[in-house]
């Protein structure tokens, strides 16, 4: 069926962000609209991570036969100029920050864990666990992901958990930009009733629509950090 196509252009005419849905998000059919209705269609673009400061225009129309325009730098589809969108630098810090227990996790799409700080590693239930990730990704992310941080006893049984984008929402992964380090901090919440132990720490991603977990380029959908975290009697 027809599609709304939007997309973000450049002056030389390049594409740097588009999207292909349907009207409405398909609540409205084009096959129902009749003769003197106004649609309301809310969509909604992305503009890619890295993408050069600068000036685009918003262009949009409906393709009636999305499949004969296949996706390229210079869209052959009839469209409309509907604004324009300024995209302004994002500040950089003056030092790439490095973390204290570096290491090398790979996860699908390009993302890397560089590395992590911990601190306390000795808590009392109730106390909190401070974990600060270091990612950085090769290249755009097109979706959103939720970072998750876990502390699990010898029985694999949540004791803390933090969940959320990153950087207490600040940086989702659809604004990290290729070769950038993404400092990431997570408070966790040692459960009141939890016993004397020495734990670990998983952490990773996921889509928070489906629940799936990205994997690690081993087939893992979860990395355990190796310093141990030690939860004392009250």
């Amino acid at each position: 069926g027809a599609q709304t196509y939007v997309a973000a252009v450049d002056a030389t005419g390049h594409t740097v962000g588009e999207t292909t849905q349907p009207p409405t998000g398909g609540a409205w059919p084009t096959a129902d609209w009749q003769p003197g209705d106004v649609v309301v269609d809310r969509q909604t673009l992305l503009v890619p991570a890295g993408t050069k400061p600068g000036s685009f225009t918003i262009v949009a129309g409906l393709d009636a036969d999305p499949a004969s325009h296949p996706s390229s730098t210079q869209p052959t589809r009839p469209t409309v100029s509907v604004g324009t969108l300024t995209v302004a630098a994002r500040p950089q810090s003056a030092q790439t920050p490095v973390p204290t227990h570096p290491l090398v996790a790979k996860f699908d799409r390009s993302i890397q864990l560089l590395g992590y700080d911990l601190q306390p590693q000795s808590v009392r239930p109730g106390e909190t666990i401070q974990v600060r990730l270091f990612w950085r990704t090769d290249q755009p992310v097109t979706q959103s992901l939720t970072v998750f941080t876990h502390v699990l006893d010898n029985q694999n049984l949540v004791r803390a958990q933090q969940d959320g984008i990153p950087a207490a929402g600040r940086r989702p992964t659809t604004t990290w930009g290729p070769g950038e380090t993404i400092v990431d901090d997570h408070d966790l919440i040692v459960h009141g009733d939890a016993g004397p132990g020495t734990d670990r720490v998983e952490i990773g991603l996921y889509n928070a629509t489906t629940g799936e977990r990205l994997k690690t380029l081993s087939g893992d959908d979860r990395i355990v950090l190796d310093l141990p975290v030690t939860i004392s009697p009250k």
